[in-house]
């Protein structure tokens, strides 16, 4: 995964040094719905998982190869997280998690982008479709086993554990579309972005499971032309 990641900054920076026609700057503000796909056991014995809801806000760089292609990347400050339900007894992250129990997880996220994207004029201003990959790190965040009852109860709250159960960094496959309207120096945005994880997030070597994260979402603002 390293030798990937590396691959893709060495071209964007190349790409970034040989004089491009045209460089935009995005400052865009979102939300978007995060979850994640159980893998490695049969479907019968994965636990139910409950999606989480948090904003983003993402600066973005775009270099115009052409008048179509442009490559971009920046950084998205962001949150992950979802809730485990299971309505038997199991066992995830050292935690017993017992019968009418969940897990919550919640982590921020730091995620760097980096898109290949093809860009269809309009009248209005453009239509556009990007795809690449994310590598995200994570900045700690927390999870919490929670009786659920008529009141929910903390029974845990503890950081996450980064290491053998939980990776701190993460690369996911993505894919956006969105539309551009001209408007004064730059363009008004709006674009749907849809995230899946290449690599295990969470792993539980004794129910050999492994949980990688998804998310889907939608984020607006502006971007200027230099």
């Amino acid at each position: 995964m390293k030798n990937l990641v590396k691959t893709f900054v060495v071209l964007f920076l190349f790409i970034s040094q040989i004089g491009l026609a045209q460089i935009s700057t995005d400052v865009l503000i979102g939300l978007s719905s995060n979850s994640a796909v159980a893998r490695g056991v049969d479907n019968s014995l994965v636990p139910t998982i409950r999606s989480k809801t948090y904003p983003s806000v993402l600066v973005n760089v775009n270099y115009a190869l052409d008048k179509h292609f442009f490559v971009s990347s920046g950084i998205e400050l962001t949150r992950s997280g979802f809730d485990i339900l299971e309505g038997t007894s199991f066992d995830l992250l050292g935690l017993n998690v017992p019968i009418g129990a969940k897990v919550s997880y919640s982590e921020k996220i730091y995620s760097i982008p980096l898109h290949l994207g093809f860009n269809v004029p309009t009248s209005f201003g453009s239509v556009y479709a990007k795809s690449g990959v994310n590598y995200a790190i994570g900045g700690g965040g927390n999870y919490r086993l929670i009786a659920d009852s008529i009141f929910d109860y903390v029974v845990v709250d503890d950081p996450i554990p980064y290491g053998d159960r939980v990776n701190k960094t993460e690369l996911t496959a993505s894919l956006g579309l969105g539309l551009a309207w001209n408007y004064g120096l730059g363009q008004l945005k709006i674009e749907g972005n849809y995230q899946h994880g290449l690599t295990d997030k969470l792993i539980q070597e004794n129910l050999d499971l492994a949980m990688r994260t998804k998310k889907i979402g939608v984020r607006a603002g502006y971007s200027v032309r230099f």
